[in-house]
């Protein structure tokens, strides 16, 4: 975008899958919500419930079908989730989970959360992990914008299967992996 003097890179796009799956993105700015309903085709985000309370924006997010949970809502959230999954898989759609829960810095890298690994593992649906360096140069709470280049990287598949650990330890792998040759530039 000239006006933002921010480009966009996306790498890996054909490891989206044509059919249901779980997209597991970083979550370093409020840009990757922006963009991924512009790269995904049928984008079905879970989302803090907070956020569905918001004028305007809270609107048009619940209008996009998302599925807002309390956070601190345990196994009632999942179970919220869970039930929504049929109908995702029914409408051939992607669902949209942030896997560490919460924006955060860069190359601060979260415990990846239960609830990602809860769905993966009762959904049966394969995981396409997300690396992106948006938080560079669009910042939480940050409303002047740093030129440069986002990157996006959707990675191989992680395919049901594995249990609970080793997945979020296989997902947590392949995204600070992939994070360090993006921020080192070498991808």
């Amino acid at each position: 975008s000239i006006f933002l003097k921010i480009n966009l890179k996306v790498n890996g796009q054909e490891n989206i899958l044509k059919g249901p799956c779980i997209i597991a993105p970083q979550h370093q700015s409020s840009f990757e919500t922006y963009i991924l309903f512009l790269i995904i085709k049928r984008p079905v985000f879970v989302v803090k419930e907070s956020l569905h309370k918001i004028p305007i924006v809270g609107w048009y997010i619940r209008r996009s079908g998302s599925i807002g949970i309390d956070r601190s809502g345990g196994l009632k959230s999942l179970k919220k989730v869970l039930y929504s999954m049929g109908k995702i898989i029914e409408n051939n759609e992607q669902i949209i989970i942030f896997p560490e829960g919460t924006r955060k810095e860069p190359t601060n890298y979260m415990k990846i959360q239960s609830g990602i690994s809860a769905i993966y593992s009762r959904s049966k649906l394969p995981v396409i992990p997300v690396t992106l360096n948006s938080g560079f140069f669009w910042r939480k709470n940050n409303i002047i914008k740093k030129r440069g280049t986002i990157i996006i990287d959707f990675g191989d598949p992680i395919f049901p299967g594995l249990d609970r650990k080793s997945f979020e330890m296989e997902l947590a792998k392949k995204i600070k992996d992939k994070s360090l040759l993006i921020f080192n530039n070498k991808k």
